[in-house]
């Protein structure tokens, strides 16, 4: 089970509950613009929420003012001992006292959880 506390985060494990804020952002055209899909639907949302579940691998960021789920990252062990480490955050939250200006602290705390895991 995952659960970090920052001074504005809550980064834990998925909740069946955050399927509508995941929806919120992975439905936006700028959040598939730099990858290799197009923007979910509700039904591709509902299925990536309930494989992220029971999956370590993927981490729920949450805002501790309000508990709106914000986005996620993911660290994972890929093909050929490769490893994937990403984030999606909802742009709307990442210019107010929210969210850093910058992704940097939540990616930032994904290799750190990366490093604890490997050691």
């Amino acid at each position: 089970m995952i659960f970090i506390k920052t001074d504005r985060l809550i980064l834990r494990n998925y909740r069946p509950e955050d399927f509508s804020d995941y929806y919120e952002y992975m439905c936006l055209p700028y959040t598939a613009q730099e990858e290799d899909f197009e923007p979910f639907t509700l039904k591709q949302c509902r299925e990536a929420v309930n494989e992220r579940l029971n999956d370590d691998s993927f981490i729920a960021a949450e805002l501790k003012e309000n508990h709106k789920m914000i986005g996620d990252l993911c660290f994972r062990r890929q093909v050929y001992e490769a490893f994937e480490i990403a984030y999606e955050i909802l742009m709307l939250h990442t210019q107010t006292r929210a969210m850093p200006p910058k992704p940097a602290k939540p990616l930032w705390i994904t290799f750190l959880l990366f490093w604890m895991r490997a050691a």
